[in-house]
């Protein structure tokens, strides 16, 4: 069933985040026939609150790493790409609608735990899939010109200078002002401290940005020539 969902993320995502969710896919399915079950509690609260737990963990880093375990995982990855929307609350949402149906069908009770289960898992995904996180970034140093060139280079993000000047010394500095995506402020970071250890950085948080902004940038070191 998952197969024509994959086709539809070839066209979308790429052969990468294929191959890594097929594989992802293949492994849980081999796993569920062969790891036995064992009864650890009969309290189904707690089955449902560690199981969202570990399912959620689970699924973020699959997540993170570009692949997905099928189904509407995969869907919901597909929508994020227009809209900054926290994936793990979209999967909710969507497998909210089929265990809803099937309370009708099976165990209303059943359901309602099914519901928080999946419920704990997204939020365990929002935290380790933070994509849709966008972070303004201000920079101010005296090294302007060489931070700017290495932040074009590797970032598809456009770049505001400014010209300022420090109250203290009175000497002359360069704000700079972008907004990247959560990911890539561990690339940033570094990047700005090995040219200016000294250079004031701001990060804060935004959910949503208007505008030309790309979404699925990912941080990019361009080949030296």
């Amino acid at each position: 069933m998952n197969i024509p969902i994959l086709i539809v993320g070839w066209m979308k995502l790429g052969r990468t985040f294929v191959i890594n969710s097929v594989f992802s896919v293949a492994v849980t399915s081999i796993a569920m026939l062969y790891i036995p079950i064992v009864r650890i509690t009969d309290d189904a609260l707690l089955s449902a609150v560690f199981g969202g737990v570990l399912v959620g963990a689970g699924a973020g880093v699959i997540i993170r790493f570009y692949g997905s375990t099928g189904g509407f995982d995969l869907l919901g990855r597909l929508l994020t790409i227009k809209r900054d929307l926290p994936l793990g609350s979209l999967v909710f949402v969507l497998n909210s609608g089929v265990v809803f149906v099937s309370g009708f069908i099976f165990s209303r009770e059943l359901a309602m735990y099914t519901m928080a289960s999946i419920y704990i898992s997204g939020l365990l995904v929002d935290r380790i899939h933070t994509r849709h996180i966008k972070l303004p970034l201000m920079v101010v140093t005296n090294q302007g010109e060489v931070v700017k060139r290495e932040l074009l280079d590797n970032l598809y993000r456009g770049i505001m200078v400014v010209d300022g000047e420090d109250a203290y010394s009175a000497a002359k500095v360069k704000v700079l002002y972008t907004v990247i995506s959560r990911y890539e402020l561990a690339y940033v970071r570094p990047l700005i401290k090995n040219i200016d250890p000294n250079a004031f950085v701001s990060v804060s948080e935004r959910m949503e940005v208007m505008g030309d902004f790309r979404r699925d940038s990912n941080f990019q070191k361009k080949p030296a020539v």
